[in-house]
Order: C-alpha cells, then sequence, then structure tokens
C-alpha cells in the first residue's frame, strides 16, 4: 500500500463505521479498523506470495467514476497464487471518506463465486493470516474454488483448516525482521518493570517504542479500538501507567514484589505478554464491603472481615496478559489485550478498556481524580473477596 501524505493513515480514508458487503447486501467487514486491516493483509500476502512491483502480480484494470452517485467502480486482476478478478463499487460520503464497498463480482480461476458464504470464507482466511500466520490457508481455499467447488458451500473450511495448522511453528522470518522479534522481547523485558517506578521524575515509558508502527493499534478485549496511531497509543498507555504510579505514589497502593514478564513467541507469530503486578491497596484507600447477608451471624463475621481488612488491607494481583503483532518489516502493528485477571478471577472484559478510556480523558497522571480511578477500576475485586 503506497504511503499516504501528510501525514494521514491508510485507516483514515474509511469511515468510522464503513461496511464491506457481498453479493446478497450481508455485511462481511465492520468498522474502519477491520476494513483497513483487511487491505493492508492483503497486500502484505501479495507481497509475499510474488514481487509487489510486478505489473503482472496485481493491477487495477478498470476504473469507473460516478460522481453524481459518489461511487467509484474498481475492476482488478491477481496472479499470485491463482488467478482471481474482481469488482468492487466504493461508495463516498459527503466528507470524501469511504462509507460502503460493495463486491460485485469476483472469479477465482475460471469459477465464477455465487456464494456470499465463500466470500465471507475468503474474508476470514485473510484476517486468520495478520500477523504472518494463515496464508497458506488462503491459497489452499482459492485453489479450492478454481477447481469447481464455487458452486458448493464452504462450510467449516477455515476452521478446520486452522485447527489443522495449530501444531505449526510460528511463520518463517527474515534476518532483519527475526532480529527486531528477539529485540522487541529484550526491550520489553528491560523496559516493562518499570512500570511501578514510582519515584518522582521517572519518565513515562511506552514498551518497545522504537519498534512502534506509525499506524499502531491498542485493542481491547472485545476487538474494540482503544488507541490508533502511535501519539494515541503512547498517550493511552503513558496516562494508565501514570494512574497506577500516582496510586503508588500517595501510598493508597504498595507494590509487593518485583515485576518480571514472561514474554515468548505464539504459534501464530504474536509476542504473548504475561505480566503479574502484586499490589496491596493499603486501609485509608479501601472501598467499603457490601453485605450481602441479612443474618445477625453473617454481619458479625462480615463486620469482623472488614475489621482485619483495614489491618492488612487488601491483595490486589493483577494478571495482565496481551499479544504484540509484528509485521513482515518488524514493526508491532497492533498491541491486543487477551486477558485480565483480579486476585485470580477473569475481570470483565471492558474492566480495563473503560479504565484505559477514562484514564485518556483525563490526560492528568498526578491527579487526585487519577488516584481514584485506579482505586475505582479494581472495586471489582473487593466485591468479588466478599463472596
Amino acid at each position: 500500500i503506497t504511503p499516504l501524505p501528510n501525514g494521514i493513515s491508510f485507516r483514515d480514508l474509511f469511515a468510522p463505521d464503513v461496511q464491506l458487503t457481498g453479493f446478497d447486501g450481508s455485511i462481511l467487514v465492520e468498522g474502519s479498523g477491520r476494513v483497513s486491516d483487511l487491505y493492508r493483509t492483503t497486500a502484505s500476502l501479495r507481497e509475499r506470495g510474488g514481487s509487489s512491483e510486478s505489473d503482472d502480480a496485481w493491477r487495477v484494470t478498470d476504473i469507473t467514476a460516478n460522481w453524481k452517485d459518489r461511487t467509484v467502480q474498481v475492476r482488478w486482476l491477481s496472479n499470485i497464487q491463482v488467478k482471481v478478478e474482481g469488482t468492487d463499487v466504493f461508495h463516498l460520503n459527503n466528507e470524501g471518506g469511504i462509507q460502503l464497498i460493495e463486491q460485485k463480482e469476483l472469479v477465482v480461476g475460471s469459477s465464477k463465486i455465487i456464494d456470499a458464504s465463500w466470500q465471507r470464507a475468503i474474508v476470514s482466511a485473510v484476517e486468520s493470516s495478520r500477523g504472518g500466520a494463515g496464508g497458506e490457508i488462503l491459497g489452499d481455499l482459492l485453489k479450492r474454488i478454481s477447481r469447481g467447488r464455487a458452486g458448493t458451500r464452504p462450510n467449516n473450511i477455515v476452521e478446520d483448516a486452522l485447527k489443522r495448522n495449530t501444531s505449526k511453528a510460528p511463520p518463517e522470518l527474515d534476518t532483519s525482521a527475526a532480529a527486531a522479534v528477539y529485540n522487541i522481547i529484550r526491550t520489553l523485558h528491560a523496559e516493562l518493570p518499570s512500570i511501578v517506578d514510582a519515584r518522582p521524575g521517572s519518565p513515562l515509558p511506552t514498551p518497545a517504542k522504537i519498534f512502534l508502527s506509525k499506524d499502531i493499534e491498542l485493542r481491547g478485549m472485545l476487538d474494540e479500538t482503544l488507541a490508533r496511531g502511535i501519539a494515541a497509543y503512547s498517550q493511552a498507555l503513558s496516562a494508565s501507567i501514570g494512574s497506577l504510579r500516582a496510586a503508588i505514589r500517595s501510598g493508597s497502593v504498595k507494590t509487593m514484589k518485583d515485576i518480571v514478564p514472561i514474554i515468548e513467541v505464539t504459534q501464530l507469530g504474536t509476542i504473548q505478554v504475561s505480566l503479574e503486578i502484586n499490589l496491596r491497596i493499603e486501609p485509608p484507600a479501601l472501598p467499603k464491603l457490601p453485605v450481602r447477608s441479612k443474618t445477625s451471624n453473617d454481619k458479625e463475621k462480615m463486620g469482623r472481615r472488614q475489621a482485619s481488612l483495614l489491618d492488612i488491607g487488601i491483595p490486589l494481583d493483577l494478571l495482565l496478559i496481551s499479544e504484540y503483532v509484528v509485521d513482515r518489516s518488524g514493526r508491532v502493528i497492533e498491541h491486543r489485550i487477551c486477558q485480565n485477571k483480579i486476585n485470580g478471577q477473569k475481570s470483565p472484559a471492558d474492566l480495563v478498556s473503560n479504565w484505559i478510556k477514562e484514564e485518556t480523558r483525563e490526560n492528568d497522571s498526578s491527579s487526585e481524580s487519577t488516584i481514584q480511578a485506579f482505586i475505582d477500576a479494581v472495586k471489582w475485586a473487593s466485591s468479588i473477596s466478599a463472596n
């Protein structure tokens, strides 16, 4: 994909609620994040399958614009693994952004696809390739269609192929990309422990910043975009880390152990980070524990427990699991939150996401409200403790 001028990211070409639809009008992909990812991954697969500079690799064969209707029809041809011809119609909104993409025609080999379920299977195969894995699945799918299977239904072909590929090793990288992955892991080991460094004047880190793509996205467990672009990503992480540090600096929270991250490369080629943060909420900051029982005996037990907690504080063990997606050039293009546990219990999917969003809006990591925001984010832990 050709770089865009004036700092415009590829995703900016699409409306936030853009839709890619199939032959039957059904939505294949929705949202500027997923749609732009789909095109970026497709371009990456083309580069892996053949020379990106070859005229025969991929080319536009015809463009027809209707400025009255704000539509642009594009006919294209790909010759990477299997010959694929397609016709897409792009609908522009009043601001010039792409609001709707209609896939009007798709021919693989000599087989014309007429069932939208094959379109969904192709999209699924492309999305499974993000980060470097799964290109073989797309190639096998296209070859199956080209052999005359387009008249049948794909059923669970992509899901079954993914299951068969779970035992495979991570994708092979060239020397420079492999070295970048090693250096990302090394840098994360060096920088992540500093997130609890609450000494005055200690800089707020953006871990592995030198390896981040300028279009990096931070995504939550619901696959929602929490930040897009290196500036917004750095702000989101700095605000969240600053919130934790401010709580530690104020004495509301105390660290119990040094942070030792566990970092590994997954079978799909992503870098998975498991970060355990052992804290204790000090008595002045303790949220009042709910008393759910109505019997006097249970209330008495709860009162004794509350008094004990006021003496020793509440242990707060956070386990944060996330993955860094690295492209073929060795740049981190996505950082996604995979799982969070508080005192061994899985937290609600939106807990950390909401905390990050709130902290980014506050944009003041030293204020009293920032400290309280961190305490509020873990009140869920105290309700678990009361069960």
